[in-house]
């Protein structure tokens, strides 16, 4: 299991990308970085946690996925709040990059959602429930 933070650790101040600039250096002077990013994308599914489905950085990655994609793109998933975002966003780039919105209420929600999946992850559970398809408000 992977946990990738391309926003930094709060820890560790050297390695926050909060800039334009900081993300271009991302991008484009770290291939191995970025080539691995692509691989994840394609090959494992991906949860996205904290995270601005709108960040420069992941458009990028996300525009790739619906190039080669051609229209069965890998599945991927994205925690937000309730409301949080555009929703012709959601539906046209992220859904077509194969990324589904899985939204929650509270805090509360949030962390029961978290928990079920750390519980799928014990070598000694039953096996999860199906996650559902995000469901686009009207």
């Amino acid at each position: 299991h992977t946990i990738l933070k391309l926003h930094g650790c709060r820890t560790d101040r050297n390695s926050w990308v909060l800039t334009r600039h900081e993300y271009d250096k991302l991008l484009h002077r770290r291939p191995d970085l970025r080539d691995h990013m692509r691989s994840m994308y394609r090959s494992e599914t991906l949860l996205f946690v904290g995270y601005d489905l709108q960040d420069p950085d992941l458009e990028w990655h996300l525009s790739e996925l619906r190039a080669l994609a051609d229209g069965s793109p890998p599945r991927h998933f994205a925690l937000m709040p309730r409301g949080h975002g555009d929703e012709s966003h959601r539906r046209h780039l992220l859904g077509e990059a194969g990324v589904d919105v899985l939204e929650y209420n509270d805090d509360r929600a949030l962390l029961d959602i978290l928990g079920s999946l750390a519980a799928a992850q014990s070598p000694t559970a039953t096996p999860p429930p199906p996650v559902p398809r995000a469901r686009w408000a009207s």
